[in-house]
């Protein structure tokens, strides 16, 4: 029994007349050979970058980190692996999408952080006034 080793297969695959881009991303492997099949995987890379950014993000949140580290695992191989393919613009596409998903997960931080100051200041305020009222007296009661 024959058995086509992975250059044979990948070849027919590529159909070699026409130029393609070769994208693989661990377990999936495919040729780009149109415009449109470029911009679809340009959007499926950026968002998995995202989805890995944010990720990320989430599992310093949450005190059950195994499954959450597991998959960002898997999505951060996968990312080197596209980015090895050595084709430059879709090295940029990977990078901006990490960029974008790391806009995501600062802005998140920001409006986090900005909620837990404005309850850290409202707490602040209102046990300050009540200890203000309750610490000083509205009358001198020394005189009395």
């Amino acid at each position: 029994m024959y058995i086509k080793n992975s250059a044979a297969f990948l070849a027919e695959r590529a159909d070699i007349g026409t130029p393609s881009i070769y994208l693989n991303l661990v377990f999936y492997s495919t040729f780009l050979k149109s415009n449109s099949a470029v911009a679809k995987a340009y959007v499926v890379i950026i968002l998995l970058c995202i989805i890995e950014r944010l990720l990320s993000y989430s599992s310093d949140l949450i005190p059950i980190k195994i499954p959450i580290y597991f998959v960002v695992t898997m999505l951060r191989y996968a990312i080197m692996i596209a980015i090895m393919t050595g084709y430059i613009p879709l090295f940029m596409v990977i990078c901006g999408g990490l960029a974008l998903g790391q806009t995501f997960v600062e802005i998140s931080r920001y409006i986090v952080g900005l909620k837990s100051y404005d309850k850290l200041i409202n707490s602040s305020n209102s046990t300050q006034s009540s200890r203000t009222i309750k610490s000083y007296p509205l009358v001198d009661e020394c005189c009395c």
